[in-house]
């Protein structure tokens, strides 16, 4: 399979038939202008329709609607005949260079220029056009993709004993305590000031459960008592200063393993335990199954690349940034606009090129989507994704948020086909967690 250059330079042809000659200019994002030539006789033709049409419409004195003879249409309406030539020369030039050109218009608002440059019954006419075209798509072949199978990541046994301590702890029978310090299994509710924002937490006294700094800081303080700690930043040498107060504490009683079991419903310690594996191998799967998933979009982008119609992307970056720059503009974070707005573009590239590509494999499979299903899409896209990638945004109607949901769903649908037939998987429960060749870490990473 041959990659695709993504560059889109403008390119000419010519087109023409018995009576019309296109020159036609491809610009990129899907943009055509065309010089079209009419010969003298398809422009007559137009010439003479109009004089029909204008005569059927038009009455004179002694003559009713529709009666009056031609020469006197021609003497006494010849501004309109002249103005309805005109347009239906327009519109029947366009037609017919468009189907030459090969390729439709994208929506009826692509026509972007239309007008006549010359015109005459006589000799022929002239005229200019611009419109956004439809893209032009090409087909794919899942099983030419170059797709590798990523094993889920092996369950940290860790992992496991964290969440069991997790249930421990909203299982326990809690007391709240008021003559000493914060201790280990204590559970906290604190009160933290930092310039002019107050925030109240509750914490699990644990270190398996809660930073190390917070844990370290925390114990053996007193209910009112106040500390001044500064607080790690990923990625910053600088720690802002934080004011740490205890609102509260209570003592928790934990449940032993087989306690919790019973309370969960389950019969003992280690079924218990198999269920919260169990869980850790499923979240695995489905998280090795959405690598694959963007590993064949990546692949479809780099192999199958071609033209968007701008206005498309235009409009659609325009209204996923402007909700989001709105927002942080509010919350005053140093942004670099022109860097922000090109990663919108990047997104709305990528999912745009990825839903024209996967829309006949949708129409070949004629997939259907449950009230359910959507309403789980849209919970997906509200809570999960980052804004960026999401295709929600405000101001949109019902029926659009619909679509959008439908139409993302499809893509996910349409991926899943292509892992089928290009490395047989279609969902994350085909996947086998195994410990990971030094290949498959290498991917992984």
């Amino acid at each position: 399979m041959n990659e695709q250059k993504k560059e889109h330079k403008s390119t000419q042809q010519r087109f023409s038939n018995d009576h019309i000659t296109v020159h036609s200019t491809q610009k990129p994002g899907c943009v055509f202008d065309m010089n079209v030539h009419i010969d003298n006789t398809a422009t007559q033709a137009c010439y003479e329709k109009a004089v029909k049409e204008i005569r059927k419409e038009v009455s004179l004195p002694g003559f009713r609607q529709g009666k009056v003879p031609k020469e006197m249409v021609l003497k006494h309406f010849s501004e309109k005949i002249d103005q309805r030539s005109r347009n239906l020369l327009l519109t029947t030039a366009f037609d017919e260079a468009v189907k030459l050109n090969g390729r439709p218009v994208f929506s009826k608002y692509s026509i972007l220029k239309s007008e006549i440059k010359k015109y005459s019954p006589e000799e022929g006419s002239e005229l200019n056009f611009t419109y956004e075209a439809a893209p032009k798509v090409p087909e794919i072949n899942p099983k030419e993709l170059n797709i590798k199978i990523l094993e889920p990541k092996p369950v940290d046994s860790k992992d496991c004993q964290i969440m069991c301590k997790r249930y421990q702890f909203l299982a326990s029978e809690k007391k709240d305590v008021t003559d000493r310090p914060v201790q280990k299994n204590d559970l906290v509710t604190i009160i933290m000031f930092e310039e002019d924002e107050e925030r109240k937490e509750t914490v699990t006294v644990d270190k398996d459960l809660i930073p190390n700094w917070l844990y370290n800081q925390i114990l053996d303080m007193k209910i009112d008592e106040k500390k001044k700690i500064e607080v790690p930043t990923e990625g910053s040498k600088e720690s802002p200063e934080v004011h740490m107060t205890v609102q509260s504490i209570q003592e928790c009683e934990l449940p032993t393993l087989d306690a919790l079991a019973k309370i969960m419903g389950l019969s003992s310690a280690s079924e218990l335990e198999e269920k919260i594996h169990s869980t850790f191998e499923r979240s695995a799967k489905i998280e090795a199954h959405e690598r694959m998933r963007k590993h064949v979009k990546n692949e479809l982008i780099k192999h199958y690349a071609f033209d968007l119609p701008q206005s498309l992307v235009e409009h659609e970056t325009e209204s996923r940034f402007r909700h989001f720059w709105q927002k942080i503009n509010k919350e005053n974070e140093q942004v670099d606009e022109a860097e922000l707005r090109r990663s919108f573009l990047d997104e709305v590239k990528r999912y745009f090129t990825c839903f024209f590509l996967l829309e006949p494999i949708a129409k070949r499979l004629d997939i259907t989507y449950t009230k359910e299903e959507i309403m789980n899409e849209f919970y997906h896209q509200t809570q999960n994704i980052p804004v960026e990638q999401s295709v929600l945004y405000p101001n949109l109607s019902e029926r659009e948020v619909i679509d959008r949901l439908i139409g993302n769903m499809m893509i996910k649908h349409c991926l899943d086909y292509c892992l089928k037939e290009s490395v047989g998987i279609s969902s994350p429960e085909t996947l086998i967690a195994t410990p990971p060749s030094a290949e498959s870490q290498q991917e992984n990473s």
